[in-house]
């Protein structure tokens, strides 16, 4: 039942809407981690600011990482539970499709040239 209204939202989501969601839910997970760090400090303003930014952004790096590990343990592995949660972490249980790549052409068209 679970699965299957989250293979159902997942559907509704196109590769860009899906990695939109996947990129902010680590950012948001950061930010709180930074603002739950303000509590206990009883430093001076601009070192408590300082070091709400520091785990801000350690945070958000680390819930992405343990986010994508669980996702990639749990496919390797063959634990669809723990590859869900995984993408639960980041917001949808599902990494973003952007089309095949064959011979350096995704399904989309020749990569861009800059």
């Amino acid at each position: 039942m679970f699965t299957t209204m989250l293979n159902t939202l997942v559907s509704k989501f196109n590769g860009f809407w899906l990695s939109v969601v996947r990129t902010a839910a680590p950012i948001v997970a950061g930010f709180v981690i930074g603002q739950l760090a303000r509590w206990g400090l009883d430093l001076d303003e601009s070192a408590q600011t300082t070091l709400v930014e520091v785990f801000t952004l350690v945070g958000a790096i680390a819930w992405y990482l343990v986010a994508r590990g669980l996702e990639q343990l749990g496919t390797h592995f063959e634990l669809p539970w723990l590859a869900t949660f995984g993408g639960l972490m980041l917001g949808l249980p599902a990494p973003p499709d952007y089309g095949t790549v064959v011979g350096g052409t995704s399904a989309r068209g020749p990569p861009a040239t800059m």
